[in-house]
């Protein structure tokens, strides 16, 4: 048996309806549009990353396993990584950065050369090192610096 409606009172009812659930979506509408601004920001950061560390695509890909499609997907807003995947990338790329921020310094300052030099023939200036620059935060020149303290390389000029 069906029950027959008039049409004002069925779209009455429809709108009561179609107002209810906008007002049961809305706040989950919502939080998708909060949770794509989030990983669109997230992945802008790491391609921002990766780019500022001069890595392409494949180097991050090479390093991390995290194929180069799912990379670029992610960076282009089509593909959310999962927490292990950005972690992994982030680390790779700060990794990545930091080798070649002191390759930089030790072509650039010969004195630093002789300082890393010394501290990693010295186990325990070396472990000394890296306790610095990963569980404190110091740089490359400010841990070396630490270490060495006195011994730290002199000018080659003998200015000082």
């Amino acid at each position: 048996m069906e029950l027959m409606l008039p049409k004002t009172l069925t779209s009455i009812h429809i709108n009561i309806v179609r107002l209810a659930v906008e007002e049961i979506l809305h706040p989950l509408r919502r939080l998708k549009d909060l949770a794509k601004m989030f990983n669109r920001s997230s992945n802008s950061n790491l391609k921002t990353l990766r780019e500022n560390a001069r890595l392409s695509q494949v180097e991050v890909s090479n390093l991390t396993g995290v194929s180069t499609t799912r990379i670029s997907l992610s960076e282009n807003n089509l593909l959310m990584l999962t927490p292990i995947e950005e972690e992994a990338i982030r680390s790779a790329i700060l990794d990545a950065s930091n080798e070649g921020h002191v390759a930089v310094l030790r072509q650039a300052n010969p004195r630093f050369e002789r300082a890393m030099d010394v501290i990693e023939r010295d186990p325990d200036c070396k472990k000394a090192f890296d306790t610095l620059r990963e569980s404190l935060g110091y740089s490359e020149m400010e841990a070396a610096v630490f270490v060495l303290g006195h011994n730290y390389p002199k000018d080659t000029f003998g200015s000082r």
